[in-house]
């Protein structure tokens, strides 16, 4: 729902998404994972999240996430 027109036009702030849970397998990510790196563009900042279980819960953010999945050899 945040785009350049509601949030720009509008003055409609985006909204933060908050206990969005994922799983590796669902993504089509397979084989053993090691730590899982966030990065939020919007505020320059990487942290590394915990799997719990087959799940992991991205952190609370706006707009957009980039997620690095990294395999264990």
């Amino acid at each position: 729902m945040n785009n350049w027109e509601s949030e720009l036009e509008k003055g409609i702030p985006p909204q933060t998404l908050r206990g969005i849970q994922l799983n590796p397998v669902d993504l089509g990510i397979t084989g053993s994972l090691g730590k899982i790196d966030v990065y939020d563009p919007w505020k320059n900042l990487w942290a590394t999240i915990e799997k719990n279980g087959g799940n992991f819960t991205l952190p609370y953010f706006k707009r957009s996430i980039v997620v690095r999945f990294n395999k264990t050899l």
